[in-house]
């Protein structure tokens, strides 16, 4: 009895001077931790499982004890918290979750507009200049247009063409002498990468309108419904017939083309 005495005031006096040195925690943090790992395994307090948590009288000295060791959690806390983890991990206990926030973000779109963009189409086309040889004879030249759809409907869109007919001074070329003989084909412009090209429906060659007055417009090339969105160019080639009967009249022919861009396909 004597020596069992001295021995549980050995241990006691260990503990005191132990809790002493473990200034890195602070007081009451050990006990909590030991009590919530404590109540998290109670169903394992069975002599069978050979799980053991405990304390001293001093309330700052703790281990726990699991099939013969015993990890003082004051002075090597870090183990302690290696075990906490491997419990975790193995399903024994759980740890606390993270604290979790949820926000909601969001963003208000507003239509832009259709339009011909980036001083589409040019003010001048002008068609090679060319000897008369006693045959009929095509020039070409290109004409391009920059359509701008930021209207955010995916409705589509259409350009329409009408002109009137080359004229110098009293001669004039054929009324069906400007053709486009292929379908241009739409491309995304440099900074709208990602657009949706035009899906064109208008069927070539394409004869552009003409007479004394413009007639009724006809669709040059158009964006089918979804289709068109973003900044993208169409250039066109366009011919112009030149009769093996034409008069040399010693000044230019000229002719004005008007061109619209219209919503919907």
């Amino acid at each position: 009895m004597g020596g069992g005495g001295a021995e549980r005031k050995e241990r006691d006096g260990g503990a005191e001077r132990d809790g002493a040195k473990a200034q890195a925690l602070a007081p009451g943090d050990a006990a909590k931790i030991v009590e919530v790992a404590a109540r998290r395994l109670s169903a394992l307090r069975a002599p069978a499982a050979n799980v053991e948590i405990g304390g001293s009288s001093l309330g700052n000295k703790h281990y726990l004890k699991i099939r013969g060791l015993e990890m003082d959690i004051v002075r090597k806390r870090w183990r302690w918290l290696g075990v906490v983890l491997a419990l975790a991990g193995a399903g024994l206990i759980a740890l606390p979750a993270a604290s979790q926030g949820a926000t909601t973000a969001s963003v208000t779109l507003s239509a832009g507009s259709l339009a011909f963009i980036n001083s589409t189409p040019a003010t001048t086309i002008t068609f090679p200049t060319t000897t008369l040889n006693g045959t009929n004879q095509s020039i070409t030249s290109t004409l391009g247009f920059d359509i701008g759809d930021a209207t955010g409907s995916g409705s589509g869109w259409n350009v329409t063409a009408t002109s009137t007919t080359f004229t110098s001074g009293a001669h004039t070329l054929p009324t069906t002498s400007t053709t486009v003989a292929a379908a241009p084909t739409a491309t995304c412009d440099a900074g709208a990468t990602g657009c949706t090209v035009a899906t064109n429906t208008v069927s070539f060659p394409y004869t552009l309108p003409a007479g004394t007055t413009a007639p009724t417009a006809t669709k040059l090339f158009d964006a089918s419904a979804n289709s068109g969105m973003g900044d993208q160019t169409f250039t066109p080639t366009w011919t112009l017939a030149i009769p093996a009967n034409a008069v040399a009249s010693g000044t230019a022919y000229t002719s004005t083309w008007t061109f619209s861009l219209v919503s919907g396909p």
